[in-house]
């Protein structure tokens, strides 16, 4: 009802404000819009009360301004990816769940890609709904897992044996999983000092990298 708090009393006035999307960066790439357009909406330091609902401003946004705007003639179509970082945050919210799952079938028709990245493979299947997530993507990259998350890799991913699972369970740092429809394969990436201003997210080790360079 107009006007009307959730809590059942009536609104008369609104005050306050929060940095709501007012995070900060490791990477000095990300500020490279010449080259590398990006959009962020940080809700780092978003109250937990009120992360949900952030998260369902900005992701309101950006498919209705950006991605069902963008053209489905593919050669007019503007080359967009919409990177989801922590996005099982996102699950418990009804509302947020529909617009994700909305935006992982559209996504494709509006020549646009999605990045979707959470902590676990295990976050998708919390929900019915978001399994369709990693089931309809074209391409997935799994770093290591725990040996109890062994059956939900087993039953998201397509065509990795008990051999794939282990790599997966015992990966090292910088090693990861790589599945698409060409097939698998088992990955060792070395990161060049040059790349990590922008694979580096923990902003200590990138301030103490910095001092050293």
């Amino acid at each position: 009802q107009k006007g009307m708090c959730e809590c059942g009393k009536k609104i008369s006035t609104l005050t306050g404000a929060f940095t709501i999307f007012d995070g900060q960066t490791s990477s000095e790439e990300e500020l490279n819009f010449d080259n590398y357009p990006i959009i962020s909406f940080d809700v780092s330091g978003v109250p937990k009360s009120y992360l949900s609902k952030a998260m369902l401003i900005s992701l309101n946004y950006i498919m209705e301004t950006i991605i069902k705007r963008n053209s489905e003639n593919v050669s007019r179509a503007k080359k967009v990816v919409l990177v989801f970082d922590e996005q099982h945050k996102t699950f418990h919210l009804k509302e947020n769940r529909e617009i994700v799952t909305e935006s992982a079938r559209i996504l494709r028709k509006r020549n646009a890609g999605l990045w979707s990245i959470t902590q676990s493979i295990n976050d998708y299947l919390l929900y019915d709904d978001t399994k369709t997530i990693v089931t309809q993507s074209d391409t997935a990259f799994i770093f290591k897992h725990k040996r109890a998350d062994r059956e939900s890799l087993r039953l998201l991913l397509d065509d990795v044996n008990d051999s794939d699972i282990d790599f997966i369970i015992n990966a090292k740092i910088g090693q990861v999983f790589l599945s698409d429809a060409a097939g698998k394969a088992r990955v060792k990436i070395d990161l060049l000092p040059i790349e990590m201003s922008f694979a580096n997210t923990n902003l200590e080790l990138e301030k103490t990298r910095r001092k050293t360079v």
